[in-house]
């Protein structure tokens, strides 16, 4: 499993509404990539918002980081909504999960998906 971090900060100037638009269609574009697994956000106490995207493979997060209505919205970004972001990404070394249910499983996509506030298509 590919996991990805994203953080940044926004332009004081940044148009809200049309950024909120063009992060609703990413978010529905990246759950129609093969192999894109989840996507959830997080917002600290003193504001910074952290992005946990999954994917199955780096083929999978190539298709993303390299689709053209992407690229397009990350151009869009740079100019006009970001004053700075950072992403890191990470292949995962090990993964298990433990409940009293069923014990130890060691493929936590389900729990991903079932979590995500992006659903595959």
């Amino acid at each position: 499993m590919i996991v990805v971090l994203f953080s940044g900060v926004d332009r004081p100037d940044m148009n809200v509404e049309e950024y909120g638009r063009a992060s609703a269609r990413m978010r529905e574009l990246v759950a129609s990539i093969p192999g894109f697994i989840s996507f959830n956000s997080y917002t600290s106490e003193d504001g910074e918002e952290l992005v946990v995207a999954r994917f199955d493979s780096l083929d999978a997060l190539e298709a993303w980081r390299t689709h053209p209505e992407h690229l397009d919205t990350q151009a869009k970004d740079r100019s006009s909504w970001s004053q700075e972001y950072w992403a890191q990404v990470s292949s995962t070394v090990r993964e298990y999960r433990w409940t009293r249910e069923i014990g130890y499983s060691s493929d936590l996509r389900d729990k991903f998906v079932a979590g995500s506030e992006v659903r595959p298509s």
